[in-house]
């Protein structure tokens, strides 16, 4: 509290973003950067948790760092741009604001792109077994993924080839040709003396 007239038999309350710990004071001093009050009447500023930052006296309240961006220290001076809150690398995200850090894109997800506020499915035809990974990879020959954000691509079975990569599907084995290995790449012809007349033969 402060109170610069004279004669007066109250003081008054500091406003917010100012503090005064002298009983004797005429008035009230910003809080600096890196801290902040939000409330009337305080002796003393709190530091900027983390997750915020603040490069501006007298302030109110600290400014949250933005989604795609985080912050692991507390009373942080600096503006948004010159570290005031540091950028989500690739292979990580942060959806919320304010912050302390950022999140990781789980097995089956990935995200190419800093500053993010999520991470991207693995399209079909790829996977990804990792956590934090940038991109997605193909599907080898011999297996497929049918569906989205696959962790490991799945085996042809058993009569079924795949040759290419990044399939969603495998095929099956024409008639007088057989797997009878999950993922195959290409089905064997049948041997001498045996024959298949049904597609998709195991034997």
């Amino acid at each position: 509290r402060y109170q610069h007239l004279v004669g007066q038999d109250l003081c008054k309350k500091c406003p917010k973003g100012w503090v005064q710990p002298d009983r004797t004071s005429t008035g009230c001093a910003m809080c600096v950067t890196g801290k902040h009050i939000n409330d009337m009447g305080k002796l003393y500023c709190d530091d900027c948790k983390p997750g915020k930052y603040n490069h501006e006296q007298g302030r109110a309240l600290c400014h949250d760092c933005l989604i795609g961006r985080f912050q692991p220290d507390t009373g942080v001076t600096a503006p948004l741009d010159a570290g005031g809150c540091h950028v989500c690398p690739t292979g990580w995200f942060q959806k919320a604001t304010g912050e302390p850090e950022c999140a990781v894109c789980p097995a089956g997800w990935s995200q190419g792109t800093t500053v993010q506020g999520a991470c991207d499915k693995c399209a079909t035809g790829r996977q990804q077994p990792l956590v934090a990974q940038a991109d997605c990879e193909d599907c080898m020959v011999g297996r497929f993924a049918a569906v989205q954000a696959v962790v490991n691509c799945s085996f042809c079975p058993l009569g079924f080839e795949q040759p290419a990569e990044a399939s969603v599907d495998c095929d099956g084995c024409t008639a007088g040709r057989f797997a009878n290995e999950t993922g195959t790449v290409t089905c064997v012809q049948c041997f001498r003396g045996t024959w298949s007349g049904e597609a998709a033969a195991e034997d």
